[in-house]
């Protein structure tokens, strides 16, 4: 975690299996405002976020400049960049099991329905 963001960008969002995409991918030229986007998580339809980019403790094109000493990017890439409030943490460490229904929504983008298994 030797970086200004103090994560590991690694282990933290690349895993194999880790980072669902889709069902359609929105070109950054058609979103207004990175910046400023409502995500909303669902966990079984419970509601575990419903924030704003805006709340992310980092904007945007601050990450990608420190990322992009860590990282070649080239045009198409798929960045993970992270998220507002709303993680494990704050919901009494309820992490994802097997079986677990996730559905993700962002503003401007789309939405993401994952169901968690193990391979």
């Amino acid at each position: 975690m030797d970086n200004d963001l103090k994560v590991d960008l690694v282990r933290g969002k690349g895993q194999d299996t880790m980072a669902p995409c889709g069902p359609a991918i929105t070109p950054a030229r058609f979103v207004k405002d990175p910046n400023n986007l409502r995500i909303q998580l669902y966990v079984n339809d419970e509601e575990m976020m419903d924030a704003s980019t805006s709340e992310m403790i980092y904007k945007i094109d601050e990450q990608l400049s420190v990322i992009s000493h860590f990282i070649t990017l080239q045009p198409g890439d798929i960045l993970f960049t992270g998220s507002p409030s709303g993680s494990a943490r704050d919901h009494g460490d309820r992490w994802l099991k097997p079986g677990d229904r996730i559905r993700a929504e962002i503003s401007e983008v789309g939405v993401l329905n994952v169901t968690m298994r193990r391979d």
